[in-house]
């Protein structure tokens, strides 16, 4: 798994990277080019429509608070279990260890310490081609530009999609639909994000891609101490306890 989800994100890095006009194109469908005003600098002038509507502004910032809320969850339920004696023999406990370290590595430590701050690709409503003064960065490129907090890639999306790691804390026969929440919520969170010119969609698709990576990436630091325990309890799945 851990080999297949890397390969699909250097590959879908690569096809960004080359086909840099995805990028702007995507973005172009949601923003309203207008004329400049005469004393105006810029050769492009225009909004992004979206970004103005209260009703999107306000579900974005509900959609924030779904992976913090999940996290505290699971961090007050491996608490409990720990409390009770509960030891990495037991399904959850590596499922809710398994997921911290994945948001800890993934969206907080890779995405937002590292890439964000670093990596300086400037948003779309920053480029000249939609009323800003930086140029266009293609995905994954380095630049100086954006000096903080800038658009590759997105920690919103990936902290979303970090919420995959929650369907082993459900039984099976929720799972499907848990499953489809997250990805509805990723696929939403993605495209306000692209209709608002805050990100490319580049950046929507390698954050979603960065958070599954690091998930797998820990599965697999993690499970050879849990295969070689030999407990009854199957690999990565939870106790019958759960809901």
């Amino acid at each position: 798994m851990l080999t297949g989800l890397a390969g699909l994100f250097l590959f879908t890095l690569t096809m960004f990277y080359l086909g840099s006009d995805i990028d702007r194109a995507v973005s172009r469908l949601f923003f309203d080019e207008q004329a400049c005003e005469p004393e105006a600098l810029r050769q492009v002038c225009g909004v992004f429509v979206a970004a103005k509507m209260s009703f999107w502004r306000v579900l974005r910032q509900v959609l924030q608070y779904f992976p913090v809320l999940c996290a505290l969850f699971i961090a007050v339920r491996l608490a409990a279990d720990l409390w009770r004696g509960h030891t990495w023999a037991v399904g959850r406990v590596r499922v809710a260890v398994v997921a911290l370290l994945s948001l800890a590595l993934g969206p907080l430590l890779l995405v937002n310490g590292v890439l964000k701050e670093f990596w300086g690709r400037p948003r779309p409503v920053m480029t000249y081609d939609f009323g800003g003064e930086f140029p266009f960065v293609p995905a994954g490129q380095w630049s100086d530009l954006c000096e903080r907090n800038c658009s590759f890639v997105s920690g919103e999306v990936a902290g979303l999609a970090w919420l995959a790691v929650i369907v082993p804390f459900f039984s099976p026969s929720w799972r499907p639909l848990v499953l489809t929440t997250v990805l509805s919520a990723v696929t939403l969170a993605g495209g306000m994000r692209i209709a608002f010119g805050a990100h490319y969609l580049s950046d929507v698709v390698l954050a979603t891609l960065s958070s599954l990576v690091i998930f797998a990436g820990v599965v697999r630091l993690v499970e050879p101490p849990a295969v070689r325990n030999l407990t009854p309890v199957e690999n990565w799945k939870p106790s019958r306890s759960l809901p």
